[in-house]
């Protein structure tokens, strides 16, 4: 017998994963519908006898509210595989969005930690953190959105749209109107079944959200590689994996919380800042060209975002700069650097389309340095062992190299074409 939704009124601290260490939080209050009754809870059944084919959880002989039952109470005896397959079945990957339920699997958590607290769950902090930016999203009444804007969903084998291409339409607007960062979020929360990875794709949604950012959902930014290779994703099929923006912002999650002082909440205006700079110099300074400009200037972006992340972590580890530096040499050296470039720009003139040029130049120098004041800023506090005066001249005299190899490589192209 099937019970009535309880609505019930659960009060959450809000929450940004990059920085929630240690941190108060406001509390708000989010209204969540849930399923209570025989569909959820039974007797307790251990997982420990369920089938456990890799990492799939699935019984598909199993009813799926049968499933839960058993998973849930099992769960909340301390049976940590349990929880992971729970979370599976109510956000990761369920069969259908009947079965979407943040809540039971925030609950059921709760519960499961209170029984035995030492329970060992794999990426803990990252799968609750998912489960409470899907709780602060809020209920969708699914029903209404489909019959609001004439929407066919691709359940059931028709050949309607996925959840996540719906995502992504609302995100630029089209026949959903103005693109609504929080649908976009609530509607991505619900896509667990179609083969992404979803904790990046929530956590990028949630903080559009927060900031009231416009910005494209691609699902393809987030699809597990095995997807591509027979994994039966109709929508994702034969199409290469789009290096976006993700995978960078997705590293950055990562490393946030591990960063000393108040770095954490440094690091996404830096890599803002970083990307902005390494764009611009890709475009206007390494000598791009040709069909393949657009190619070599997103691998060079792609390259450089790594580099910089992984250089993040060196400093947090105890990196120093090199030389350690405090006075103005440096920064003198870097502008002399800068200006023979450009004067040698202004002189000779390029052929072709090779992107090496003196407003290019001139542009990269701008980004850079809002990329410098940040990034010194930054690692002054994450490695106070050095100031920030020593970070910043350290930057330039990075700067002053790749000045002088650029300058470089314009002689040499100047030459070649026999000027």
């Amino acid at each position: 017998m099937k019970s009535a939704p309880l609505i019930l009124l659960v009060l959450l601290s809000m929450f940004f994963f990059s920085c929630h260490n240690n941190v108060s939080k406001p509390v708000v209050v989010v209204q969540v519908s849930i399923k209570a009754g025989d569909t959820v809870y039974g007797p307790a059944v251990s997982a420990e006898g369920m089938d456990r084919p890799g990492q799939d959880c699935f019984q598909t002989e199993v009813p799926v509210n049968v499933r839960i039952r058993q998973l849930t109470e099992a769960a909340k005896n301390g049976d940590g595989h349990a929880l992971k397959c729970l979370w599976d079945e109510l956000l990761y990957r369920p069969d259908t969005i009947t079965y979407y339920n943040p809540q039971l699997a925030y609950d059921v958590y709760k519960a499961a930690k209170s029984k035995k607290s030492d329970m060992l769950i794999d990426n803990e902090s990252l799968k609750v953190a998912t489960i409470k930016m899907c709780l602060e999203a809020g209920p969708l009444d699914w029903d209404a959105f489909l019959k609001k804007y004439d929407v066919e969903p691709a359940f059931e084998g028709n050949n309607g749209f996925s959840i996540l291409e719906i995502a992504r339409e609302a995100s630029m607007g089209r026949e959903f109107g103005k693109p609504d960062p929080h649908l976009v979020l609530q509607l991505i929360c619900r896509g667990g079944d179609q083969g992404i990875n979803l904790d990046p794709a929530i956590y990028i949604a949630y903080n559009n959200w927060k900031k009231n950012r416009v910005d494209t959902f691609e699902p393809l930014n987030f699809v597990y590689p095995e997807a591509y290779n027979g994994g039966g994703y109709h929508f994702f099929g034969g199409v290469r994996r789009v290096e976006g923006d993700a995978d960078a912002r997705w590293r950055a999650v990562q490393l946030a919380p591990q960063l000393k002082g108040d770095g954490c909440t440094r690091l996404e205006g830096a890599l803002n800042a970083a990307v902005d700079f390494f764009e611009a110099k890709a475009k206007g300074e390494e000598g791009a060209g040709g069909s393949m400009f657009g190619e070599e200037v997103s691998g060079s972006v792609m390259d450089q975002r790594t580099q910089y992340l992984d250089l993040v972590s060196s400093v947090n580890s105890g990196k120093l700069p090199v030389p350690f530096n405090g006075d103005d040499s440096s920064d003198t050296r870097m502008r002399k650097a800068y200006n023979a470039l450009i004067t040698y720009l202004q002189k000779h003139t390029i052929m072709g389309m090779m992107a090496l040029y003196a407003d290019g130049v001139k542009e990269a120098q701008k980004n850079w340095n809002v990329y410098r004041d940040s990034t010194a800023s930054m690692f002054a506090v994450i490695n106070p062992q050095a100031d920030e005066k020593h970070w910043h001249n350290w930057l330039a005299e990075v700067r002053s190299s790749q000045l002088a190899d650029a300058l470089q490589m314009a002689k040499e192209e100047i030459a070649a074409e026999g000027k």
